[in-house]
């Protein structure tokens, strides 16, 4: 299901409301057995400052939902989504 994220990416992100923009390369790939898919990105932002972070994606099948966890560098807190 989530098959078309597994490569190697560029990208932009621009804030919607406001002036940050990060770009740079993502490179996704399955991990943990094929459970998961594993982004790795590599940003610098408008200010150039770097930083790299992890997404963590899959699907839960005991709750029936797609889970992100996200960790970045610098940034203590571990983000998780759920869709």
């Amino acid at each position: 299901q989530l098959d078309w994220l597994v490569g190697q990416w560029t990208f932009e992100d621009v804030e919607i409301e406001g002036d940050d923009r990060e770009a740079g390369t993502r490179d996704c790939h399955y991990a943990l057995g094929g459970d998961y898919i594993v982004c790795e990105s590599r940003g610098t932002d408008h200010r150039g400052n770097e930083r790299t972070y992890l997404w963590y994606f899959n699907y839960n099948d005991q709750d029936e939902r797609f889970e992100i966890v996200s960790l970045f560098e610098g940034f203590a807190r571990k983000l998780m989504y759920t869709v």
